[in-house]
């Protein structure tokens, strides 16, 4: 079972994370990925995930303008 699927079986479950916490929903999502990581014991799972996600929110920044 992927990581995403065994977290979302802890989510049905009552666990979750508060998205309006400072108006940093993606670093409470982080943190509430990695204790559920941590409770399933798949903290390498988490930790690739998360590697992936920062490589894709990287790849989507505009390029800077050279003209300027």
């Amino acid at each position: 079972m992927a990581l995403h699927q065994k977290c979302w079986l802890v989510l049905r479950r009552g666990r979750g994370f508060n998205f309006s916490d400072g108006k940093q929903p993606l670093a409470m999502a982080r943190k509430s990925l990695t204790e559920m990581a941590d409770l399933l014991n798949l903290q390498s799972a988490a930790e690739t995930h998360l590697a992936h996600y920062e490589d894709f929110i990287r790849s989507m920044k505009p390029p800077l303008c050279e003209a300027w």
